[in-house]
């Protein structure tokens, strides 16, 4: 849906997304977190190993910027002294039955 888009994530405080040549739907049941990211060059280079090697992902980004209903705080302080680069955060699932796979595959990339 989104993974195919080349500019920076919008405003939308959190949103999922789906590998483009999705097989088994990926479920709240049958997932398992790969990664946390805050780099989205990172989180891009994932996303072609993984789909490069056939495995279905999903995506859920959050803007850390962004208030919550809990925390106004940081509506009032804006992004003063906030490293702009690390504003998303990039949580990556995989089917359970892909972990050790996708684990495998982005070893080779932090080498």
């Amino acid at each position: 849906m989104y993974a195919h888009q080349n500019h920076a994530p919008s405003l939308t405080d959190v949103r999922l997304e789906l590998n483009p040549k999705e097989g088994t739907m990926i479920t709240l049941f049958n997932r398992k977190e790969l990664m946390i990211t805050m780099d989205m060059k990172q989180q891009s280079e994932i996303r072609d190993i993984l789909s490069a090697n056939g495995i279905d992902y999903k995506i859920k980004t959050t803007n850390l910027e962004t208030p919550t209903a809990f925390d106004r705080h940081r509506a009032r302080l804006g992004s003063a002294g906030i490293d702009l680069n690390h504003v998303y955060e990039y949580k990556i699932y995989v089917n359970k039955k892909d972990y050790n796979a996708a684990v495998s595959l982005i070893r080779t990339l932090r080498r």
